[in-house]
């Protein structure tokens, strides 16, 4: 039994425990979209107000795989993967099945289900610094490529000059 069936039931237990930690403690956002509650709180107060008003969070998983939620202005920033509603006192929480192995940090869609325009707020400042330092890259890229160019026609015109 322990050799067979025992490792299968410790590995299930292993990844049921998993799973809460994944979505809910993360305390640093490791992107835009990906931060557990703690991380969440830590830059909206308000999220912190709204989740004491709720006595349980329910958490259920689709074996379908069917969740596909999109939410804000931006697909590429906020996990897909979650379905959060509040029911009374209870927020509800749904996932796919198929995504307890690597499952994001659920605390943006929470921000988005409980304060919407302070998440989309915080989502368009994201967008404006991604944009920002995407520009800051580029003109960096073509300075470099400029300052390549000039040095070479530099050593052109020396080796001209020489002979």
């Amino acid at each position: 039994f322990i050799d067979t069936i025992g490792k299968e039931y410790v590995q299930v237990i292993d990844e049921i425990a998993a799973v809460p930690k994944a979505m809910f403690m993360g305390n640093h956002m490791s992107s835009f979209g990906n931060g557990g509650i703690p991380a969440i709180t830590g830059v909206s107060s308000s999220v912190g107000s709204e989740l004491k008003k709720f006595k349980t969070i329910e958490v259920s998983f689709d074996p379908q795989n069917n969740v596909k939620v999109d939410i804000g202005r931006s697909y590429t920033l906020n996990p897909s993967c979650f379905d959060v509603k509040p029911n009374g006192d209870v927020l509800c929480i749904k996932t796919n099945l198929s995504s307890r192995h690597r499952l994001p940090g659920v605390g943006r869609v929470i921000h988005f289900a409980l304060c919407q325009s302070e998440a989309l707020s915080q989502e368009q400042d994201a967008i404006n610094r991604i944009a920002a330092n995407m520009t800051a890259q580029e003109n960096e890229r073509r300075e470099r490529e400029l300052s390549k160019k000039k040095q070479q026609e530099q050593n052109d015109e020396e080796e001209r000059l020489q002979s």
